[in-house]
């Protein structure tokens, strides 16, 4: 076993001892707990987070300050941005994305798939109101304007098929559509990168090899 995402309690700690225990042979260790013990897992030797998908600039803000080695800057950030971890881990689950993303005008259902409680109003209004203190909402649709711009930009290795409808307001998406080869997609990295959003990109492979060959390119991080 070379990589795993903890969610259980002590995650920290497990990660220790997993590390410990396959040396050479763990890739890729993950922390899985929606940021909410985010810096000890990074601490433990987590290289990788499955953080809450509502509020992407805060928690790059931290991964970016942990990466850089700032220490301080990282406990002041993860205290600032605490409030909404904590809400959404606690009281909303998966929940809280979907009904941020709707509240900034991104998508229009908050609707939640089979299994999952539609969240009391009550719930929901004190998460806008954590949430409006960072301006939460609007992150998502920051988050994915830039990955398409960068996207955009790199119009030698990818090109642009399709543009969503355009936004009306500074906290909506616009979808995009893009298309590559599959040799322009393994020579550049860059095109590995996700985009949090109504992005995608199409790689165009000749054969059935190609594209095994051109997924296995991809890497985890």
């Amino acid at each position: 076993m070379s990589y795993f995402k903890i969610e259980t309690a002590q995650a920290a700690s497990k990660l220790c001892e997993l590390i410990e225990l396959g040396g050479d042979a763990i890739i890729g260790p993950w922390d899985g707990k929606k940021a909410i013990t985010l810096i000890q897992d990074f601490d433990a030797g987590a290289i990788s987070a499955m953080t809450g998908g509502g509020y992407l600039d805060g928690i790059r803000k931290i991964v970016d300050a942990h990466t850089s080695g700032d220490t301080e800057s990282v406990a002041e950030l993860y205290q600032q941005w605490l409030p909404l971890i904590n809400y959404e881990n606690r009281q909303c689950g998966l929940a809280a994305c979907k009904a941020l993303m709707m509240e900034g005008g991104v998508i229009r259902s908050d609707t939640t798939r089979h299994l999952f409680a539609p969240m009391h109003p009550s719930t929901r209004a004190s998460l806008m109101k954590v949430a409006r203190r960072h301006d939460a909402d609007a992150g998502y649709s920051q988050g994915l304007r830039i990955g398409c711009e960068q996207k955009q930009r790199s119009t030698v290795r990818s090109r642009m098929l399709a543009r969503g409808c355009a936004a009306k307001s500074a906290t909506q998406g616009q979808a995009a559509l893009f298309l590559t080869t599959a040799a322009a997609f393994r020579a550049n990295s860059e095109l590995h990168e996700e985009i949090f959003g109504t992005a995608s990109l199409i790689v165009r492979c000749p054969t059935w090899l190609l594209c095994l060959r051109s997924s296995n390119s991809l890497k985890v991080s």
